[in-house]
């Protein structure tokens, strides 16, 4: 009697490693996205607090010059806000990307299973055949030596 062998035994392995290397992308992602959306929620923070500084000095009476400050610093954050939420819209892109391969390779894994599974069934249904052969053999010997 034969050993069980999936022919695609080795696809199926490979596949599988590129479904666990997809995965840990996704996570890296996920963490580049909520390292992005913590520095927005910072930038915003700042803004909104010198925002508030600027209001307060201007209700004190304060030089130009100094509110000149305030505008080039909101500027500054406003520039920074632009470049993370392009970041954070790069990393969505890939992050949908990977979703995309993850559930293809699992539609891919799922199909091989599959596959492996009804080899396994037809292996067992054959190997009940030969050995219900074998059985059947063995008791016509036993006939055919009984009545020698």
């Amino acid at each position: 009697m034969r050993k069980f062998l999936f022919s695609l035994e080795s696809v199926l392995k490979l596949k599988d490693q590129m479904l666990t290397a997809a995965q840990t992308e996704l996570g890296r992602l996920n963490e580049a996205i909520a390292r992005q959306e913590g520095a927005e929620a910072e930038n915003r923070r700042q803004s909104a607090e010198n925002d508030r500084g600027c209001a307060e000095e201007q209700c004190g009476g304060c030089d130009p010059r100094f509110m000149v400050c305030f505008a080039d610093y909101r500027d500054q954050l406003y520039r920074q806000l632009l470049l993370i939420q392009k970041k954070k819209a790069a990393l969505f892109k890939d992050r949908d990307e990977i979703i995309e391969k993850i559930i293809g390779l699992k539609v891919e894994i799922a199909t091989l299973e599959k596959l492996k599974e009804n080899e396994w069934l037809a292996y067992q249904a054959e190997t009940r055949k030969e050995e219900e052969r074998a059985v059947e053999e063995f008791i016509g010997f036993r006939r055919v030596a009984g009545s020698l």
